[in-house]
Formats: C-alpha cells, structure tokens, sequence
C-alpha cells in the first residue's frame, strides 16, 4: 500500500514539475516569438503533455522493474572452432556463387544485340536540327 501511494506522489510530482514547465515555456516562446496568447497556451500545453508523459512513463517502468537476477557468464567457445565454421560457411558461398555465375553469363549474352536497328531511327536521324525555336510564333 505504501508503494502505491509513492507512486501516486512521484506521478503527481511529475505533472507539477511539467505544468511548471509549460508555463516557462508558454512565457519564452510570448517573449521571443511576439506570439500571442493562444498560441503560448497552446505550445505550453503540448509541451506539459509530453513532458508529463515522458516522465511519468519513466517514472513508473523505475519502480516497476525489479532488479533482475545476475545470470551466470556463458562459456565461451575456442576460437578455432568457431574459425573453422565461418571458413566452411564461406567456402559453400564462394561454390555456391561460382555456379550462379558460371551458368547465368552464357544467357545473358545471347538476349543482347546492339547492332539491330529500332523502327524509325533512321528518320529520326534525318529530322534532326531541321527546326527552331521562334518566341514570336510560341506567343500566339
């Protein structure tokens, strides 16, 4: 019960101290900005809800969260061990990519034909810088 009642304290203590803030805050952004009231009011009580929030949030998960338990340190592996498995792990990629490679090259090779000509090309080569831009003709 006593717990309960901290809480309630630390959270009510917190809304204060965030009501408090707001208000400075209000206050600066009137000062500096010429804002005016509305706006002030409107800042300030933005920033006591966030600010209210923020620190009731971590309020709460502090008292919430027990202390947990220290677990023992796990054991560590040798190292060659470990070596040995990446170097396994890299050889089966290295395979692995080699094949993809070795069999993807010959068809991509045979779809591509940069010699052949597109439907209309040689007449657009033909009509090329054979008009000009006139302003009096754009306008009208």
């Amino acid at each position: 019960m006593s717990n309960e009642n901290n809480t309630n304290n630390g959270l009510s203590r917190h809304w204060k101290l965030a009501g408090v803030g707001g208000v400075v805050v209000a206050v600066v952004y009137s000062v500096l900005t010429g804002a005016g009231i509305g706006s002030s009011v409107l800042i300030g009580a933005l920033f006591t809800g966030v600010a209210g929030f923020v620190m009731g949030r971590n309020s709460e998960g502090a008292a919430e969260t027990p202390a947990a338990p220290q677990a023992a340190a796990p054991q560590a592996e040798p190292v060659e061990t470990i070596v040995d498995a990446v170097v396994e792990t890299v050889e089966d990629v290295a395979d692995d990519v080699a094949e993809t490679v070795a069999t993807a090259a010959p068809a991509t090779q045979s779809l591509i034909k940069p010699s052949t000509a597109l439907p209309g090309q040689a007449e657009l080569a033909e009509r090329k810088g054979s008009w000009r831009y006139d302003a009096n003709n754009a306008s009208a």
